[in-house]
């Protein structure tokens, strides 16, 4: 199965360009690099030489005798005569040259020759950390690959290009989606949060239809980027790039703890301003609680990546001290996504001013006071810790003052809450427009 790249229309239109350079790709490991390079090679061209240096360390020796395109060409063929080389109909590739960096000194004379089109390929960590011995300033291109984007994903699930571009459209011209339409794209997008854009774990999904053996897959894409990382970076301290490559994604999943609190704080001002004025519009409740879902689900999947993938706070036995505010922090966040979507029903119930019996009314009761209870609880315990991960606290002097200012501020909104919940119930009948 070959998922549709944002790359694939860029080799064509290269190699469409009667003037074209031989091409670099480059970007990070199992991205699907080479299986879009071997894809675009066997549809347009009649002959194709293929060679990996890891693979096939036999070639790491073909530029020994000198870089001219004749002598490299006679050196492949010494080692494997049955690769021909057709001009006009053959494309070479070399692969993984960041195990063999000399051979990017022959794309200069493969330029100048003309017959022969040239694609190398190699991991970016290995291209940016081995040294190359001459990078054929003029006579290359350089082409920076990524993983799937969420249009790429949308593409693999068989989502059309007017079905995406009127996704797109939308959100340009700020037009809200049917209720259908929102539910699917959030779910996609929920999905792509999860899964990320790596492609052999979109691919599982895709076959499958679960999530099953997905994190394995990342897990293992993670062991094999620290693999890279021991393996290239010479002369750098390597348990260095990994701490840094954890601390920005606490930095980033504090950005979006600090977003979801934004929005339920907005929700809560909302529902307070409605129990006071007899007014409720539905459509900002939902914004907000769409909201909070969208980011709550990047949150969640970078902290499941820097739980399972880099330990964070799963060694009870070390900190101990902070147990009880990472269970608790990790409970309520628990207990907040799982009733997020009831809390949202159970608001749309009163925009359409729909009747509920006194035990449906305490039912509710019991699921707001968790609910807010929940984000109250998540807010107290993990303000601090991200504002440690910001850089912004050095001490536990400061941290414990914070946390004392936090637990107040949430306790006085948790009060304010449960006043203004128990009166929203009572008055149920007085909303619905």
């Amino acid at each position: 199965m070959y998922f549709k790249r944002k790359i694939d229309e860029f080799l064509i239109q290269w190699k469409q360009d009667s003037a074209h350079k031989p091409l670099i790709i480059k970007g990070a490991r199992q991205i699907g690099k080479t299986e879009s390079i071997v894809h675009f090679a066997n549809e347009q061209y009649a002959n194709v030489i293929y060679i990996n240096f890891v693979l096939e360390r036999k070639y790491t020796g073909i530029v020994n005798d000198g870089y001219d395109v004749e002598t490299v060409l006679k050196n492949i063929s010494l080692i494997d005569p049955s690769k021909k080389f057709v001009p006009g109909e053959t494309i070479i590739i070399f692969d993984e040259i960041q195990e063999y960096p000399d051979v990017v000194t022959t794309l200069k004379a493969f330029r100048i020759d003309g017959r022969y089109d040239v694609i190398c390929s190699g991991s970016m960590l290995g291209i940016n950390y081995k040294k190359i011995h001459s990078n054929s300033v003029g006579n290359k291109t350089d082409y920076e690959m990524f993983s799937m984007d969420f249009e790429e994903f949308l593409w693999a699930k068989g989502y059309r290009e007017e079905q995406i571009a009127d996704i797109l459209q939308h959100m340009k011209d700020m037009k809200p989606f049917s209720e259908i339409e929102l539910n699917v794209y959030k779910s996609l997008f929920m999905d792509y949060c999860v899964l990320g854009g790596m492609p052999d774990v979109v691919k599982g999904y895709i076959e499958t239809g679960t999530f099953s053996n997905s994190l394995e897959i990342q897990e293992q894409i993670r062991f094999d980027y620290e693999e890279d990382v021991r393996k290239y970076a010479e002369g750098l301290d390597q348990a260095k790039i990994i701490r840094r490559l954890e601390m920005v994604l606490k930095k980033i999943n504090t950005i979006c703890s600090w977003i979801i609190i934004g929005f339920l704080l907005g929700h809560l001002g909302t529902m307070c301003y409605s129990m006071l004025t007899g007014w409720y519009d539905y459509s900002i409740c939902k914004g907000l609680a769409n909201g909070t879902a969208v980011v709550a689900a990047i949150h969640v999947m970078i902290s499941l990546i820097l739980m399972f993938f880099f330990h964070d706070g799963t060694d009870f036995s070390k900190y101990k001290a902070q147990n009880r505010r990472i269970l608790l922090q990790r409970a309520s966040g628990l207990v907040i996504i799982a009733l997020l979507h009831l809390h949202t029903k159970a608001f749309g119930f009163i925009a359409a001013g729909t009747a509920l019996s006194a035990v449906n009314k305490c039912f509710l009761l019991i699921t707001e006071f968790l609910f807010f209870g929940s984000i109250f609880i998540h807010l107290g315990v993990s303000f601090s810790r991200s504002l440690i991960s910001m850089g912004m606290i050095r001490s536990d002097t400061v941290q414990k003052r914070v946390d004392c200012l936090v637990g107040i501020f949430c306790g006085l909104l948790m009060v304010i809450t449960m006043v203004a919940l128990t009166k929203f119930v009572a008055l149920w009948t007085g909303f619905g427009g």
